[in-house]
């Protein structure tokens, strides 16, 4: 077994060289348009098929960075067997924490972000958020309670999006897939497009993504 298991793998490291031209040029056109100045953090989400649902918007407009923060108490609901997420899941950088402190001193010190959180009755819109300027955190809460006060507090920023109807909140889903849209049109219009990663790290997400048992992020 475990001579059949090393040769799989070995087969899987050189992958590479089965890629075809018209796939490798499909990466570099993804990869050239992805970024890292613009990330979204989740916290204790349950119903995992929002998150799939999240991680599917940030594949399609080119967000390539999500935080999750969970309690170790919470019980996660499966997303069944129909994904949400579309194979999205594998094109992300995921970063996993139990901490929400942790994480935010980490963004902040180490990844110089600022950070804002959706709720319902804040004062500033989301078109008012400058996404050009500074590295931006948008952070969203669980599907019930929201964003944790200790989350509001250690925010830079809250955020709202604003609504017409009775309802007085979007699904996390589609708070984060209006946000990101904001996010990305923007970027769009003022800087002519959202993509901003080195030459370098093109290079290894595109490495990354022709043979990741090869290449770690």
């Amino acid at each position: 077994l475990m001579v059949c298991v090393w040769t799989m793998v070995k087969g899987l490291r050189n992958l590479s060289s089965f890629v075809t031209e018209a796939r490798k040029s499909k990466i570099a056109t993804v990869v050239a348009s992805r970024t890292n100045s613009v990330a979204v953090l989740l916290e204790n989400i349950v119903d995992e098929g929002n998150e799939n649902a999240v991680l599917r918007t940030m594949d399609a407009l080119g967000f390539q960075c999500l935080h999750r923060v969970k309690e170790s108490s919470l019980r996660p609901k499966k997303a069944g067997r129909m994904r949400t997420d579309k194979g999205a899941r594998k094109w992300i950088k995921i970063y996993d924490w139990t901490d929400v402190g942790e994480c935010i001193r980490h963004l902040k010190e180490e990844g110089g972000y600022h950070i804002a959180v959706a709720t319902p009755n804040a004062e500033v819109p989301i078109s008012k958020l400058d996404f050009c300027r500074q590295k931006l955190v948008l952070a969203f809460g669980n599907e019930t309670r929201g964003v944790s006060e200790r989350l509001t507090r250690l925010s830079d920023t809250t955020f709202s999006l604003p609504m017409c109807g009775f309802v007085q909140s979007f699904n996390v889903s589609v708070s984060a897939a209006i946000a990101l849209y904001h996010a990305y049109t923007q970027r769009v219009q003022k800087l002519g497009g959202n993509g901003d990663l080195t030459e370098q790290e093109q290079q290894e997400l595109a490495q990354f993504y022709i043979n990741p048992y090869q290449t770690t992020l």
